[in-house]
């Protein structure tokens, strides 16, 4: 059975392929009696009847097997060679060497070239040329009744073996030929199918890598059509954004970040048609309030002709990374300005602390009129602030290192909220509230820790001129991304102040950057550089009129 073995083929195609076939059958058998109809075959029409009722039923019953049989491969055989077999029957009845319905064993065979490729209908072909052989010559010999176009259906009919060797010869060769030829054709068509099917896997797949690629890929993108809506967005954009894309679909770029649009549409096109990318930087609020920073990039976007379609903006968050490019520069401008505070600080304080002494002296030793007395009043008061302002810059100055004791942060806190509490200069108009965590130690010096967060609480109180409320909470968190095994203590200060105008916050840790009267724009320079010294970061959020947020994190011990 070697050479009848079907080439290999997925069971859906043939599955198709069978029940198409059933379905030419039953056209087939519907052709044939129209056909007798038209001829008029008196004597076989009976027989024509039950043969080609029997062909309609087995076609019945294969169709109902075809998608439940597992061998479909014995039942293909069965029924190409069963088409056979009712082809050579019906030549038979219908005339014989004289029937018209010869021509209906080339359709078998092109089933069987289809189905079975050039072994199986080769094979056919054969079977087809000795049936074919066998019926003319049974009629000849009279070994099969004849039937004619006569009322004497059994007169023997008259024909010679010449004629009948030319018939089964010729009709034989256009068997081969006709099985080789829809085989050959085929098994190309098989060819072709396979490599369109091996085009078309390829294609999905590198179609499914790019949707892997867009979907997976930390970037935010966004096309834009002619009319620079958003027609696409990456799951990173629309997680960026805070939006799904059935909320920002059709939309303006203008829409979801204010200002863009113009940037947008002021790219100019190079003489060729092509465009370098444009790149800009733009801050963006999210639905939930967490103000980004995110750097843009814009390409034309351009079709397989050539074509501009829209555009392609591709855009990340930044804002890490512009945290610490703000931090780093800040440290440069401490670095600055610590120089200068450790050079000039101490060349002031002696002669200051000259200047004092002498003028409390003479204050003691001369009588002054109330005006002088005044202006005696107003020199003190001056050298003690100028005084408390070379305190600090020292403060800034000092080589801030941390120290190797272990402090309790809850009772450090415990301690400042009680003193604060019970200073009558606040009025009993500030309400602190705690939420302070269990065990919570670091390791550092007491003294830069009370002077960081009595700084921090002051700012706070200073920006609630009428009274509010400070909530102060401590608690363990995990931080993979950090060096040296990312515990620490966080500590978080919101107070329900004035709060702070966006364009101040980023230059609140620059040193003698103030909006007080008062203010010598240090306190919160020396919070940060207390941090610093201590391996720690501290950051700030605030909304004008809603308050304003200090988190720092210190390694836990």
């Amino acid at each position: 059975m070697a050479a009848l073995e079907i080439p290999s083929r997925n069971r859906e195609d043939e599955v198709q392929l069978l029940q198409w076939l059933v379905f030419l059958r039953v056209v087939v058998s519907a052709f044939i009696l129209l056909t007798t109809l038209l001829i008029q075959l008196p004597e076989t029409l009976i027989y024509l009847y039950v043969l080609v009722g029997a062909n309609v039923l087995i076609n019945l019953l294969a169709a109902f097997f075809i998608p439940r049989v597992q061998n479909l491969r014995l039942l293909t055989y069965f029924l190409i060679y069963w088409d056979i077999v009712f082809v050579t029957i019906l030549v038979y009845v219908s005339g014989g060497i004289q029937s018209p319905f010869t021509f209906m064993y080339i359709l078998s065979l092109i089933y069987a070239g289809i189905l079975l490729y050039t072994r199986g209908s080769v094979s056919a072909s054969v079977i087809c040329m000795l049936l074919y052989g066998g019926v003319m010559t049974g009629q000849y010999f009279g070994i099969l009744p004849s039937f004619v176009y006569s009322p004497q259906s059994e007169v023997r009919l008259q024909i010679e073996p010449p004629e009948i060797f030319f018939k089964v010869l010729t009709n034989g060769i256009a068997f081969f030929i006709s099985a080789f030829l829809s085989s050959l054709i085929s098994e190309q068509l098989k060819q072709a199918g396979q490599k369109l099917r091996e085009q078309q896997t390829d294609l999905e797949e590198l179609q499914a890598l790019n949707e892997n690629i867009v979907h997976s890929v930390n970037i935010g993108l966004i096309t834009l059509d002619s009319r620079d809506r958003i027609s696409f967005a990456n799951p990173t954009a629309q997680r960026i954004i805070g939006k799904p894309l059935a909320e920002i679909h059709r939309k303006t770029l203008q829409e979801i970040f204010p200002g863009m649009n113009g940037y947008i549409k002021s790219e100019g096109a190079s003489n060729d048609g092509a465009k370098a990318a444009v790149r800009s930087d733009v801050y963006y609020t999210t639905p939930d309030g967490m103000r980004l920073f995110l750097g843009f990039s814009s390409n034309e976007l351009f079709n397989q002709d050539g074509e501009r379609v829209g555009k392609i903006c591709t855009f990340q968050d930044l804002t890490l990374l512009k945290k610490m490019e703000d931090e780093v520069n800040l440290a440069d401008r401490f670095a600055a300005v610590g120089k200068l505070a450790a050079a000039i600080a101490h060349e002031i304080r002696n002669p200051l602390a000259s200047m004092s002494g002498s003028i409390q002296i003479l204050r003691s030793e001369l009588k002054l009129d109330p005006t002088s007395e005044s202006l005696m009043e107003i020199v003190l008061r001056e050298t003690d602030r100028l005084n408390s302002l070379i305190s600090d810059f020292l403060d800034f100055a000092r080589p801030a290192e941390g120290g190797e004791e272990i402090v309790d942060l809850n009772l450090l806190i415990e301690e400042l909220v009680n003193m604060l509490k019970n200073n009558p200069e606040f009025g009993g108009n500030v309400q602190f509230l705690k939420n302070l965590d269990r065990d919570v130690f670091v390791r550092g010096d007491s003294a830069q820790l009370r002077q960081l967060f009595i700084n921090l609480f002051l700012n706070s109180i200073q920006a609630m001129p009428r009274g509010g409320r400070i909530d102060v909470q401590t608690r363990h968190i995990q931080d993979a991304a950090s060096d040296g095994g990312g515990k620490f203590v966080e500590i978080t200060l919101l107070d329900t102040g004035l709060g702070i105008d966006e364009e101040h916050l980023s230059n609140i840790f620059d040193p003698f950057y103030t909006t007080k009267d008062d203010g010598t724009g240090l306190g919160l320079t020396i919070a940060y550089r207390i941090v610093e010294s201590h391996n720690g970061r501290i950051s700030v959020d605030s909304k004008v009129g809603r308050g304003t947020r200090f988190e720092v994190r210190l390694p836990s011990d």
